[in-house]
């Protein structure tokens, strides 16, 4: 086993060039440097003054070990730092939280059709308005009856509970009398099924 004396003469472990002086040493674990030539192996910046990292056996400045370990946001591919919020599962930059329309960050709220998210502004321009209360529907329509719904007013007009069965199948009946939508009813009040 070969053990190097500090006080022979070494070779740059980077450029293989003898070290002539001690200023011009940088000894780092078992690996000897021309300060000159001790730099980081991904985007070549000196580090013998900055600090580094070993990473994946490689010597890093600060910077690139940080992308190379940090999470990164799935929009611009950066690091995540405090600046992140989550958003649907995923974690990304206040600043790449736009809307797709408009391009502005949004701040409020916003919806998601196709995996694209679109602000609130922008959202009354896309989003149909509901049969029952005729206010935007920013997630989840039910389309029924020809016509869009939020999914807590595609309800019984006389009982106000949803109309579905066990199975998720809408049971659409309205009374003969009205356009009003009616649960099934089964003590004796005559309803129709809308066809």
């Amino acid at each position: 086993m070969c053990i190097r004396d500090s006080t022979m003469t070494a070779k740059c472990d980077m450029c293989e060039k003898p070290i002539e002086t001690a200023e011009e040493k940088t000894v780092i674990l078992k690996w000897f440097f021309h300060k000159k030539c001790f730099n980081c192996q991904i985007c070549g910046v000196n580090i013998s003054a900055v600090g580094w990292h070993m990473h994946n056996k490689k010597f890093k400045c600060p910077t690139c070990y940080k992308k190379a370990t940090s999470e990164q946001c799935p929009i611009c591919h950066l690091a995540l730092g405090n600046d992140s919020i989550t958003v649907n599962g995923k974690t990304l930059h206040k600043d790449c939280f736009v809307c797709c329309k408009c391009g502005n960050c949004i701040t409020g709220n916003y919806a998601e059709q196709g995996g694209k998210l679109t602000c609130e502004n922008c959202v009354s321009t896309i989003a149909k308005d509901c049969a029952k209360c005729n206010k935007k529907i920013l997630d989840g329509a039910l389309n029924a009856l020809g016509q869009s719904w939020h999914s807590t007013c595609f309800s019984c007009a006389k009982c106000s509970l949803p109309i579905k069965s066990k199975f998720n199948v809408c049971l659409l009946y309205t009374s003969d009398a009205a356009d009003d939508l009616l649960c099934v009813d089964l003590g004796g009040r005559r309803i129709i099924k809308k066809k």
